[in-house]
């Protein structure tokens, strides 16, 4: 694929790029820097593609925007990509859009440069690959959160509604209703791009068998929008599905292949339309895409960062890199029964409790947590914050003397353990209708009580702290221990 099919790439494919001066590279196309300018300086209304890999997202966004990148199965997008196309609304007004574009999920795993296939010790072989999957699943997921995030018009594209495409539209419902909470209310149309159906007889059978019948969601029929004479479809019973959901506006579209002149007549061409005619009148805002992403890649970092974070980026019109450049290490991913993913440190992160007990007219904090194994423990840390205090307590879990830095994923892991542990300054006992108000942790010395038939730790601290009745009207914090 020619890199210039489009305005803009900001080549964000992977983690270990931060490692060259170069960082991830951004490209422009014909005239794509003088209107990348120009989209800074007006408002836009910005357009997200969001899928699996070869679903048929540039096709789409070729026939929303009269460009024309390449797509297909020999074909893929990079990092983000996007256009500045100008599109009409009803009355004929010319909106300023941007498009985001990105090659989706389910990418193969490749390595170009063949170094680990080079590799003769096996463990060493799999370690990198096992890394090289967790950079490449990462960098979708950020991908995937990014558009989402700044999209005002969220466009998904399947095929034959599978069970995985079930999964990842019920995933997107459930981001999009949380982002609504946020008062960040967005469009999701859902593009079904029947490709392989041949016939219109054929895909009116898939819409009455499967569309109609998904567990997924539960549909209304709307008649399509007339949004100009010529686009006014000529069969007047012609559809959209609106999506009775009261919390995201979700529309549901329908497109078949558009070699077949009788499918493209009879459905692609008011689909086309119609979903041109739901982006006009969507929010419009200004917005600086590659300053964009770098402030949404540092405000994410530390979700997928083993350790510190990315504030140290720097952007400017050819790349973002860092002045020093230096090795990341991810944490691993892993996603949920409906395909939202979630980071998890390759740092064990045990099962704790808390209790507050009072002995001897002195409150003491005690942590119980359960660890098997040789264990030692570093110093423990106590952050003073605002509202609370953060108890970081470490060390190495070891399986035996032989065994120094061992790591299995999934099951039981030995390797440096870590408790966060927040505890709050004021604390409501609803039992004893009593507030707490802790001023001042200290770690005990001989702090930590082991009970070792049962791999329970005990580590105990001091707390420096004032008992309230609730009627002292302090604002409290009901919080259970």
């Amino acid at each position: 694929m020619s890199e210039f099919e489009y305005d803009i790439i900001i080549k964000f494919n992977s983690f270990r790029d931060l490692n060259t001066k170069d960082g991830w590279k951004i490209l422009y196309g014909s005239k794509g820097k003088e209107k990348y300018d120009k989209s800074k300086e007006n408002k836009c209304i910005i357009i997200g593609v969001t899928g699996n890999k070869n679903r048929g997202k540039s096709f789409l966004l070729n026939r929303i925007t009269g460009y024309n990148i390449q797509s297909g199965y020999l074909h893929t997008t990079e990092g983000i990509s996007s256009n500045f196309p100008n599109l009409k609304d009803k009355e004929g007004k010319s909106k300023n859009i941007i498009t985001l574009d990105t090659a989706g999920k389910e990418n193969p795993l490749l390595e170009p440069t063949n170094e680990i296939k080079k590799k003769k010790d096996d463990k060493k072989k799999d370690d990198e690959i096992r890394l090289l999957s967790r950079d490449q699943l990462i960098c979708e997921e950020i991908l995937a959160d990014f558009i989402m995030q700044k999209s005002s018009v969220l466009i998904a594209v399947i095929e034959q509604l599978s069970y995985v495409e079930q999964i990842m539209l019920t995933g997107l419902i459930e981001r999009l209703k949380a982002m609504k909470k946020k008062n960040n209310n967005k469009k999701l149309l859902v593009i079904h791009n029947l490709n392989n159906l041949t016939s219109i007889e054929e895909i009116d059978d898939f819409i009455k068998n499967i569309i109609k019948n998904s567990l997924t969601f539960e549909l209304e029929e709307k008649p399509y929008d007339k949004f100009n004479k010529k686009s006014q479809p000529k069969n007047e019973n012609l559809v959209y599905y609106q999506e009775k959901n009261d919390n995201v506006d979700i529309f549901h579209i329908i497109m078949g292949n558009d070699r077949d002149e009788k499918i493209r007549k009879y459905y692609n061409e008011p689909a086309i339309n119609h979903i041109i005619s739901e982006i006009t009148v969507a929010h419009q805002e200004k917005f600086n895409l590659i300053e964009e992403f770098t402030e949404h890649i540092k405000k994410k970092s530390k979700s997928f960062l083993e350790e510190g974070n990315l504030n140290e980026l720097k952007c400017v019109d050819n790349k973002i890199y860092f002045e020093k450049p230096r090795e990341i290490k991810l944490k691993g991913i892993n996603s949920n029964e409906n395909g939202l993913c979630n980071f998890y440190s390759s740092t064990i992160e045990p099962p704790y409790s808390e209790i507050i007990f009072k002995e001897n007219g002195i409150f003491y904090l005690q942590i119980e947590t359960e660890l098997f194994g040789n264990v030692t423990f570093n110093e423990s840390q106590i952050e003073n914050n605002q509202n609370d205090f953060l108890l970081i307590i470490s060390g190495k879990l070891l399986p035996d003397e032989d065994i120094k830095d061992y790591t299995m994923e999934g099951t039981l892991k030995y390797n440096d353990f870590s408790l966060r542990i927040p505890i709050n300054k004021k604390i409501q006992n609803s039992d004893l209708n009593q507030c707490l108000i802790i001023s001042e942790i200290k770690e005990e010395k001989n702090n930590i009580k082991i009970d070792l038939n049962y791999g329970i730790y005990n580590i105990i601290f001091k707390l420096k702290a004032q008992e309230h009745s609730e009627n002292d009207e302090l604002n409290t914090i009901k919080f259970e221990l």
